[in-house]
């Protein structure tokens, strides 16, 4: 992982862990305005966020808001909402680092389960 990351890492609450999973996406702009839809990846993932890749390069800004459908195992899928609070481009691609909104407790009780599995 590269320094720039560092810093970050000291900043999360949870630990995350790494976990591709793939996304439907939803980004939109501080005026709520749709500026993309489509596929991505977590690479990551923890109780209070995630990151994510996306494949296409966009004008994607710190606290643009996020929805996502994000595939868990047995075809498990939950919709979380986030904001941006970190980007990186690279090669076309962006990875963006997550802050979930408020989760519901199904919602979370799901991404608990998941992450426990993921770590055994």
């Amino acid at each position: 992982m590269t320094d720039y990351m560092d810093d970050f890492k000291l900043l999360r609450r949870d630990k995350r862990l790494e976990s591709l999973n793939m996304t439907n996406v939803e980004i939109y702009d501080q005026n709520g305005n749709g500026i993309y839809q489509g596929m991505g990846k977590t690479l990551n993932l923890s109780m209070s966020g995630m990151l994510l890749e996306i494949y296409d390069d966009i004008p994607v800004q710190l606290n643009y808001g996020i929805s996502l459908e994000v595939s868990l195992h047995n075809e498990q899928i939950v919709t979380v909402k986030g904001i941006v609070r970190w980007l990186h481009s690279h090669d076309g691609n962006i990875t963006i680092g997550l802050q979930f909104l408020p989760l519901t407790c199904k919602v979370s009780d799901k991404i608990e389960h998941f992450l426990i599995n993921l770590s055994e």
